[in-house]
């Protein structure tokens, strides 16, 4: 109860009115600058990761083309069909279509002429590599395989 002896608290000099439970400005702005910058973080980590995937996927399809063009000139090489030295062509289809390509294949000097079953052999060294359009990144094997004729 209040009085003449006992004002009001309110309306004490120098007492100050407890708020009602809400935020500053400045901890809202504290706030908002603190999500805004996890936001960010994990936007560009996100982004890290697409980039990181895009360079494991064209690795894996350049890598399973250049397997594609050492198994087929494995098998012409064990057929003793005739293979040029220098062939070079594009992906036709699939996922590999904007990859290009280039085999070359030289035949290691002192080694030819080898006779094994009644055949004549000759150790050949062969280069591939592959390549996507517009990419930096080149994949390649150099390996030496044995031609038949």
């Amino acid at each position: 109860m209040a009085d003449a002896r006992h004002p009001p608290v309110s309306s004490c000099p120098g007492h100050r009115r407890k708020r009602g439970g809400g935020f500053t400005l400045i901890e809202v702005l504290v706030a908002l600058v603190v999500l805004s910058t996890g936001i960010v973080l994990i936007l560009r980590a996100f982004e890290t990761s697409l980039a990181a995937m895009a360079h494991s996927r064209d690795a894996m399809w350049g890598n399973l083309l250049v397997r594609e063009i050492l198994a087929e000139t494995r098998l012409s090489f064990r057929a003793g069909e005739g293979v040029q030295s220098t062939t070079r062509g594009t992906a036709v289809s699939g996922p590999c279509s904007d990859f290009r390509w280039e085999r070359i294949i030289e035949p290691v000097s002192g080694m030819a002429g080898i006779r094994a079953n009644g055949a004549t052999n000759t150790l050949a060294l062969v280069d591939v590599r592959v390549w996507r359009d517009g990419s930096s990144r080149e994949y390649s094997v150099t390996t030496y395989l044995m031609r038949f004729n």
